[in-house]
């Protein structure tokens, strides 16, 4: 056990063992864990770290709408103003997508930033956040149209507390 089987790659052999861990943590947080409080040291920014690194378990991943996901490209970083992420590509059910990904700790963050107003959010194409909650609401850009969601949390690897004591914000732009 600990080495991967030689007919399975190990690309396959770690999202096997990521999706144990991902069960066993759920688990957990069905016998009384829940999402931290917004004030944990948990930030927008270590959020945008993950989804730049794809540092989830890719096998099974769906957005909230139950869609199958598979990112091609997780976008550019974007300095400016506006979504996160410039020109990712994704494939959300049996359609290839190209725009923006914009990223909070929350669900409801698009509401309380106000992005549905916004035109510079209109090419967002996935609204990606660690922890869903009640008061998100639908997420729709400013002409109407709804954007899918994806819920980070429940597919990270490894764990948000190891993340946070290994990744280094500042090594990004």
């Amino acid at each position: 056990s600990g080495m991967a089987p030689s007919n399975k790659s190990f690309a396959a052999y770690r999202d096997e063992l990521a999706g144990e861990f991902r069960r066993l943590r759920v688990g957990e947080a069905a016998a009384g864990g829940a999402a931290p409080a917004a004030s944990d040291a948990a930030d927008e920014r270590l959020a945008q770290c993950i989804w730049f690194d794809q540092m989830f378990v890719h096998g099974g991943l769906r957005t909230v709408s139950g869609k199958p996901i598979e990112i091609l490209h997780p976008g550019r970083w974007n300095e400016e103003e506006g979504p996160d992420f410039r020109d990712a590509r994704l494939k959300i059910g049996d359609q290839t997508r190209r725009g923006d990904v914009e990223i909070h700790l929350r669900a409801s963050g698009w509401r309380a930033h106000r992005h549905q107003l916004n035109p510079v959010y209109d090419g967002v194409v996935l609204h990606a956040y660690l922890w869903g909650d009640a008061a998100a609401g639908r997420t729709v850009n400013s002409r109407g149209e709804e954007i899918e969601d994806l819920e980070m949390a429940p597919a990270l690897f490894p764990d948000l507390e190891t993340i946070r004591q290994t990744l280094h914000a500042e090594d990004y732009p």
